[in-house]
């Protein structure tokens, strides 16, 4: 199941095909990357979310086997406007991914050393 066990939060898969980003899951519509208003990059996965309160957000209908997901989600009783999404990747194109994200401008934030997320602006 694409959905994790929270349901809040959408599970797919990233790689690299010439030189540029290849999304997949089960879920659709898959956003773009530039779609997201906080990205962060980790050894194997990059975690995507919306920001609400961002002017020009619309919020997107996902589907998955032909059934529409809920509008609201929720967690532990916290409600959320839309999903985190969760594109994993081999360690091995962490590079990659990496520049290929400073190549198309995409801002992203990258933990130091004690696991706190530091804003990468481009």
């Amino acid at each position: 199941m694409p959905l994790a066990e929270s349901g809040i939060e959408i599970e797919a898969t990233l790689t690299i095909v010439d030189n540029d980003f290849v999304l997949s899951g089960d879920v659709s519509p898959i956003p773009t990357l530039s779609e997201f208003h906080e990205i962060r990059l980790q050894t194997t996965t990059l975690i995507c979310s919306f920001d609400c309160t961002k002017t020009g957000y619309v919020r997107k209908e996902y589907t998955y086997n032909s059934k529409k997901l809920p509008a609201m989600v929720s967690c532990a009783g916290q409600w959320a406007e839309d999903y985190i999404w969760y594109f994993d990747f081999n360690e091995s194109i962490y590079d990659q991914v990496k520049a290929l994200l400073d190549e198309k401008s995409i801002n992203y934030e990258l933990p130091n050393a004690v696991g706190m997320y530091l804003v990468k602006m481009v």
